[in-house]
């Protein structure tokens, strides 16, 4: 979380105590940004036009294109916004990242037309 890194860090030293040591391998500073604006009301409004049952999300995400240029994406906003229409029995959260990570076929057709949509009026 932005701000938060120092009380994440003592947290970790705290947890571990004084026998175990930790490095951390790949540091990327938390980034926010305010999420209002012509792009973001793009967003928000394209899901609903999919059908009936749309849903979409977008967040905050600097941070990766940063990390694939470095030095270009600062100061500038950026987010991801991956609209999906999943069906209300399937465990998404459990199986997001996982090894077993999937959606259904007619969920990222859905997305397909909302993101040419978004693109339409973005």
């Amino acid at each position: 979380m932005p701000g938060g890194e120092d009380e994440f860090y003592a947290t970790i030293a705290d947890l571990l105590g004084d026998k175990v040591r930790y490095a951390v391998v790949n540091h990327q500073p938390a980034v926010e940004t305010e999420f209002a604006g012509a792009l973001v009301e793009a967003m928000q409004s394209v899901p609903r036009c999919g059908g009936s049952g749309g849903a979409g999300g977008a967040v905050p995400d600097e941070r990766r294109y940063r990390r694939a240029r470095p030095g270009i994406g600062l100061g500038i906003r950026c987010f991801g916004f991956a609209p999906l229409r999943l069906p209300p029995d399937l465990d998404f959260a459990g199986m997001f990242h996982g090894v077993d990570e999937r959606v259904p076929t007619e969920s990222l057709e859905f997305g397909a037309r909302v993101l040419d949509r978004f693109l339409d009026r973005a």
